[in-house]
């Protein structure tokens, strides 16, 4: 049995609500020329392509706000629902998803968390997985 608190279970929440306004927000059929223009500023207004990118650094710094631990079991809770082969042993996916993370900084962990699409909805089914082994 798995006890998770009820902090970490907030952290989920939010970062749900998160990534749920991020996709919300992304431009819809964006143009090439578009996708490159905004990438440019990247390089030439790092201040404007994070203002551009709102709700996508909201989830990163919130990420990195947390210890490692704590990111580490928010990307175990987002494979958990993203690789879910529904094996119907959801503690066995958590400790050997939790053990594909040993050893990654934090940096990495969280880069890891924030490209996935659509990260709202495999937080939401690792929570559900979660829920069945605590």
């Amino acid at each position: 049995m798995l006890n998770v608190s009820e902090e970490r279970i907030n952290y989920i929440q939010k970062v749900i609500v998160l990534a749920q306004n991020r996709r919300e927000e992304a431009p819809k059929n964006e143009e090439r020329a578009q996708i490159i223009e905004r990438v440019s500023l990247l390089w030439e207004d790092p201040e404007k392509y994070r203002e551009s990118r709102k709700s996508h650094f909201e989830i990163v710094d919130f990420l990195m706000s947390l210890d490692l631990e704590d990111v580490k079991f928010l990307g175990t809770v987002m494979y958990m629902g993203r690789n879910d082969p529904s094996n119907n042993d959801p503690a066995a996916l958590y400790e050997s998803t939790y053990d594909t993370l040993q050893g990654k900084t934090k940096e990495i962990v969280v880069k890891s968390i924030v490209e996935k699409e659509p990260l709202d909805k495999y937080l939401e089914k690792g929570l559900s997985l979660l829920e069945k082994i605590q």
